[in-house]
């Protein structure tokens, strides 16, 4: 074999060789970035049950005070108000659907109480309240349910969850929708502060807190309390307490506590495509590509800006409505297409659009995906008609709490609404009762 066809056979193999393990390093990387992504979601689901859906048919998902948009889905027990618990099947053909409630612990896992424990009449009821759109170019029934009802009454406080399915498939949920029911039973008082361990006016707020138990009659000890504590619509971010800094009476002290002291975040930005014309918001234009319209979010960039430029929004939440509509069924849905400019994809973690639209969680539905040739992460969601809140989130590989540190600058200015839940299970009961909840603000 002469030389030459020598040298040409190995330059054949060594670029056989290079394309072998780039192709392997290329795939390695992807399989890094699965298995860290799905370890993240199946973390995450290990918290118990949450509001969600099971199926993409199933859509605009809503659990809320009844009558007051954008609330969190608490009630007290001695009260008249309802949970309402709405959603979109995106098809035409009605399903028999059948709900069931159950009582979960402080953590959102099943109590495993008997049904005659916590519930006054029968368990499994029809959904019998739907309409069918009209007018829409998308194609969808809407559901709705109130809780407490004729047929179903919660007597215990709690965390409640309930499963909705198909009649003629009971043990396969479609979807779950959670909702609180809480006593009056401890004085909650509570502040943020800006001034924190890692000086004044930093980019943290500090939650400061204090749980007066003289309406209870006791106490609680450590094995008998969990106290949780949500930043505006978030769950990775939530603080768990039991063990209090002080203890004063009947009194317990959180002060200065690492596990209260959040990022301050930035504010939220806002889009609100209720009219075709008349829009607002970040949105740089509405089209209709025939049989959808679409509608461009203008997108966001990196670096992100450095000054705090404060604006009223949400808080994360949004809100379902038309112009000159008043029927959730008379709401059209949207192409919503969202973007995230940058000149490289970061490999060591993830960007999401995170919001209330997605029930504060961060999974595959709100996942970005980055797109090489226009440089930027792209998501495209499909979104009922109205006014929504939205950050750009990076979730580091392997954390199951975003940071905002990559994708913003965090502010101590910046207005967030903070949710206390107090639990309590004296030593010898069987359940987590609800003895306190409040919500309270920065501004």
């Amino acid at each position: 074999m002469s030389f030459n066809k020598y040298a040409s056979i190995h330059s054949v193999i060594m670029k056989k060789s290079l394309h072998l393990q780039l192709y392997i390093r290329k795939m390695t990387k992807k399989l890094f970035i699965f298995l860290t992504f799905t370890f993240c979601i199946l973390s995450d689901s290990l918290a118990g049950y949450r509001t969600e859906t099971f199926n993409d048919a199933y859509k605009s998902l809503q659990v809320k005070v009844y009558g007051i948009d954008m609330s969190e889905p608490t009630i007290f027990l001695d009260s008249d108000d309802r949970i309402e618990i709405s959603f979109d099947e995106m098809s035409r053909t009605p399903r028999d659907l059948v709900y069931f409630v159950e009582h979960c612990s402080a953590l959102w896992e099943s109590s495993e109480l008997d049904k005659i424990d916590y519930l006054e009449g029968f368990d499994q009821q029809d959904v019998t309240d739907y309409e069918y759109a009209r007018n829409t170019t998308f194609d969808y029934t809407h559901y709705s349910l109130l809780l407490p009802n004729d047929d179903v009454k919660m007597t215990l406080s709690g965390n409640y969850v309930v499963k909705i399915a198909d009649r003629e498939k009971p043990d396969s949920v479609l979807l779950t929708a959670c909702f609180c029911v809480a006593e009056r039973l401890v004085d909650i008082d509570a502040e943020v502060k800006s001034n924190t361990m890692y000086g004044i006016n930093t980019k943290y707020q500090q939650v400061n807190l204090e749980l007066g138990f003289d309406k209870l009659g006791v106490t609680p000890s450590d094995r008998e309390l969990i106290t949780v504590v949500r930043q505006n619509v978030r769950w990775d971010n939530a603080a768990y307490l039991n063990i209090p800094n002080f203890t004063r009476a009947n009194t317990l002290i959180w002060e200065n506590d690492e596990k209260l002291l959040f990022d301050a975040g930035n504010e939220w930005q806002k889009i609100d495509f209720s009219d075709k014309i008349n829009y607002n918001g970040d949105i740089r234009r509405i089209q209709f590509h025939r049989p959808y319209y679409h509608v461009e979010v203008m997108p966001g960039f990196y670096p992100a800006k450095p000054d705090y430029e404060w604006f009223e929004d949400q808080d994360g939440r949004y809100k379902i409505h038309g112009q000159n509509i008043t029927s959730y069924y008379d709401i059209d849905y949207s192409i919503v297409h969202f973007a995230y400019k940058t000149d490289w994809e970061w490999p060591d973690g993830f960007v999401f659009v995170a919001g209330d639209f997605n029930h504060g969680y961060l999974n595959e539905r709100n996942l970005m995906k980055w797109n090489n040739e226009r440089k930027q992460y792209e998501l495209d969601i499909v979104l009922k008609n109205g006014g929504y809140n939205f950050q750009y989130v990076f979730l580091p590989n392997g954390e199951r709490k975003a940071s905002p540190d990559r994708l913003t600058i965090s502010h101590w200015q910046t207005e967030n609404e903070y949710y206390i839940y107090v639990y309590y299970k004296r030593l010898g009961e069987r359940y987590y009762r609800l003895i306190g909840s409040k919500k309270i603000k920065n501004k």
